[in-house]
């Protein structure tokens, strides 16, 4: 049973009088009950009031029903549950006074929140909590349905109409083998008569068939009678939300299908874990109706932890092209100045148009040296990007930035150009190939009687059964296999070390940055003491495992000669993030980082010098 809102306009007449209450009008009527829209005479206040529908000639049976309605309201005091202002009988015809709802009822919103499944989903919660507020004292309501929950002007629900309500210790009118509530909305079991034996999973499961509605605009059973509906009740599965209303998710469903299951023991326990559960879907977390699968839990962790989740593997994915595009650009530099100083020697050949970009002197040497700044500088910033932009809020997840963010790093490196350099190393030191192959070619041009020939053809007597003229081929065929072959152990190696480096080095930059970000003032503040802290540090951690790699790899992961050279910028580096830590004046800080900037740069600037 509902109340209707009265139309907009002038106050309506009055029809009748009941106590002290002045009858305007008609508002709903259903199998007992009848409700008015009614005004106190004494307060002036609107009131909606409910009277048996027999009035004077009610049974005892019926007044009986009323008085436990009345009884049931009256103990209930929560925000969504109608409330009673008033119980009285006049003139043998009983009464009550309850709140008056002027927004209509949830039947009327119906059409309206299909298309709003999370604003149906928060109105439900609402009632759910309500219900459960209910079941706690003992009361079933036993007849939930759109029509007996009012909307208010301000769009809160409010549950009415508990002419059916059961209470625990007053049970005398339930008889085995009724049928009581709306067939639409009502459980299997309460559907097959067993009224002695419901408990608050009727109502549960009366929610479910009301958010079913709402979510496809009509109840999950709807036969052709009250008996066709029972009997769909009792034995058919409802119809999958998602073939109605496509834009329903899977765990939304999984939450109405668990409130609409036949065993009552498969419903939730409760009409506030059910609420719970609505409430974590809104919150877009796992729910407790269907396991959620690896994807969604890595998806639910990364929202709560990060402002910007995706801001990770984009830091990582703009580090990575930077970093390869370094690493292009030195091996570029290299090769144009060395092989472009062939055509100085032959001015008659055309020349290629990129060995007229290298530069002389100063030019190529300054590029680089920006170049180095660049490389480092985007290596060391990246934990601190990473932290501001995607704005982790703790060290788990400042660990789990940084292992994303070096891994795209460390792979999008190696591909675009970083692991040229591991290839490259390789293939080098395969068996002084380069210098064997370079050295037979030259002995193909000798006297039988050189040294350079002797010297092959010690190593290799093979060669004595060949003629001279297809040693140097044969030689040649074997440098160019074996450079092939080594590009897969090259490869291979290069991908680990940039899978070990990446990750590493952003993790240890993330837990830093996180740190410092959590207990400065400011943006600014963070940065700064990151520059002072972390960019040295960074060096400290990476530069001894990168030369004991070089070592064992016999790649060039840090491109610092002498190894000595390299040991003493370490040292100041180290130097300066005690400093900085420690909080030493500040002329002791800014002559430490000084001191081991100033040496990575003549470092730099030295070896560009030499490169060109």
């Amino acid at each position: 049973m509902a109340t209707i809102a009265p139309p907009d306009g002038s106050p309506p007449s009055v029809v009748d009088s009941v106590g002290d209450y002045e009858l305007l009008r008609e508002i709903a009527r259903g199998g007992m009950g009848v409700v008015y829209e009614a005004r106190h005479k004494g307060l002036r206040r609107v009131v909606a009031l409910k009277m048996i529908v027999s009035g004077q000639f009610a049974t005892a049976e019926d007044s009986q029903r009323f008085r436990i309605e009345a009884e049931a309201v009256a103990r209930l005091e929560h925000p969504h549950i109608v409330p009673i202002y008033d119980i009285g009988e006049s003139g043998g015809r009983p009464f009550f006074a309850m709140k008056y709802i002027a927004g209509g009822s949830l039947l009327g919103k119906v059409d309206e929140l299909r298309t709003e499944p999370r604003a149906a989903v928060a109105v439900l919660a609402k009632i759910a909590r309500a219900v459960h507020y209910a079941h706690q004292r003992g009361i079933l309501h036993r007849d939930l349905k759109p029509a007996n929950v009012l909307i208010g002007r301000d769009g809160e629900p409010y549950v009415t109409d508990f002419g059916l309500a059961k209470i625990e210790e007053d049970s005398a009118l339930t008889q085995t083998g009724q049928i009581l509530g709306t067939p639409a909305y009502m459980a299997p079991e309460q559907a097959a008569g067993k009224t002695r034996t419901l408990t608050t999973a009727v109502d549960i499961y009366s929610l479910g068939a009301i958010l079913y509605q709402l979510l496809t605009g009509r109840p999950p059973f709807q036969g052709g009678s009250v008996i066709a509906t029972l009997i769909q009740v009792m034995e058919d599965e409802p119809e999958p939300i998602h073939t109605t209303n496509s834009a329903i998710d899977r765990n939304l469903e999984a939450i109405v299908l668990k409130c609409l299951a036949k065993d009552p023991e498969e419903r939730y326990e409760s009409a506030d874990a059910l609420a719970n559960d609505l409430g974590r879907w809104l919150d877009g977390e796992p729910i407790r109706a269907r396991p959620a699968s690896n994807w969604e839990l890595a998806r639910n962790w990364l929202r709560k932890n990060f402002a910007a989740a995706w801001m990770v593997p984009v830091v990582g994915l703009v580090v990575g092209l930077l970093c390869g595009a370094y690493s292009w650009t030195k091996i570029l530099v290299y090769y144009v100045d060395t092989l472009g100083s062939a055509y100085d020697l032959l001015p008659s050949v055309d020349r290629p148009w990129l060995t007229t970009l290298h530069l002389r002197l100063l030019g190529w040497p300054t590029v680089l040296i920006a170049f180095d700044f660049v490389f480092f500088l985007a290596l060391s910033t990246m934990g601190l990007l990473t932290v501001l932009l995607a704005r982790s809020k703790n060290r788990i997840a400042d660990i789990a930035a940084g292992l994303v963010t070096g891994s795209v790093m460390g792979v999008v490196m190696f591909t675009t150009g970083f692991g040229v350099l591991y290839v490259q190393s390789e293939i080098h030191f395969t068996e002084s190939a380069e210098f064997e192959y370079w050295n037979t070619s030259y002995a193909a041009w000798l006297d039988a009687g050189s040294t350079q020939r002797s010297r092959l053809l010690e190593r290799y007597p093979d060669l004595q059964a060949l003629a001279p003229e297809a040693r140097a081929d044969t030689m040649a065929r074997k440098w160019y296999y074996d450079h092939t072959m080594a590009l897969a152990g090259g490869i291979a190696r290069g991908f680990l070390l940039m899978l070990v480096f990446g990750p590493t080095l952003s993790t240890a930059q993330t837990l830093i940055a996180g740190a410092i970000l959590r207990r400065s003032r400011s943006r600014r503040e963070t940065a700064l003491r990151y520059l002072e802290v972390a960019i040295p540090g960074i060096w400290v951690v990476t530069a001894l495992p990168l030369l004991l790699l070089m070592l064992v790899a016999r790649a060039d992961l840090i491109t610092v000669r002498p190894l000595w050279y390299a040991l003493l910028i370490t040292l100041t580096a180290g130097m300066a993030v005690v400093a900085a830590w420690f909080r030493w004046p500040w002329w002791v800080r800014v002559a430490a980082q000084g001191a081991w900037v100033t040496l990575f740069a003549a470092h730099s600037f030295i070896l560009s010098w030499v490169q060109t």
